[in-house]
């Protein structure tokens, strides 16, 4: 669960900071930021797992790698950008909650992006900062988990896996009705993909537990009201 995104020298972001809470809904106009937001979090998932400048180029979206650099009033793209966020892991040891950096420095064409990461906890981040005040991440109810790495530095490997899980959840959906459309594989068990391709194989694995689906139906009907029923069938092939 991310807790806090920082964004700083991405498109249109300046020393951008925003504290998140369990459910966050996006509001406004149109070229307001919203996109890039998303952008920037999907951004800092993928370097989480593989912090490469091939990364960048792979997952630059609306754009190539230097598109993603601020641009000032003169049109020269910020010598570096910065995207990081506090993530509640839970670990081998317990719950911890650290904060996840990545810095990329601009270079002009052949040469590469430089990507630098680093993994701290929240704590050691603002060791020597006086005002700091500790955070208190919400743990859903009947988690007693403590944060268990708050006191002694973080080993980068130690949550390296579950940092990758996490952040392998910070995707941003775009559906298409073609691709919804499809038969999906009983196979799958793969998450609901970005364009929705798998959606008939992730309502059946839902469909399967009475209680879930449900709750499902029920979340459905009040979005829609005018929603009539809902049911999913399995191909005889």
């Amino acid at each position: 669960m991310i807790t806090r995104i920082e964004i700083d020298g991405f498109k249109s972001f300046d020393d951008f900071a925003l504290d998140l809470p369990p459910f966050t809904v996006l509001v406004g106009a149109n070229a307001s930021g919203k996109s890039n937001l998303l952008e920037a979090v999907d951004l800092l998932g993928q370097l989480i797992r593989e912090p490469t400048s091939q990364t960048i180029v792979d997952h630059a979206r609306r754009g190539g790698p230097k598109e993603l650099f601020r641009r000032g009033p003169d049109g020269v793209p910020a010598g570096a950008m910065r995207l990081a966020a506090h993530v509640l892991v839970h670990g081998y040891t317990g719950y911890c909650h650290l904060r996840v950096e990545a810095r990329v420095t601009y270079a002009d064409p052949p040469d590469p992006l430089r990507v630098d990461t680093e993994v701290l906890n929240v704590h050691d981040h603002y060791a020597e900062d006086a005002d700091w005040i500790p955070p208190s991440p919400n743990l859903s109810p009947g988690e007693t988990g403590q944060l268990h790495c708050t006191e002694v530095p973080v080993q980068e490997a130690a949550y390296r896996t579950e940092l990758a899980e996490t952040s392998g959840n910070w995707r941003i959906p775009e559906p298409s009705p073609k691709a919804m459309s499809g038969v999906s594989s009983t196979y799958d068990t793969a998450p609901l993909a970005e364009d929705g391709k798998n959606l008939g194989a992730v309502l059946g694995r839902i469909a399967r537990d009475p209680e879930a689906w449900y709750d499902f139906r029920a979340d459905a009907v009040a979005l829609l009201p005018d929603l009539v029923d809902i049911a999913v069938a399995a191909n005889a092939e």
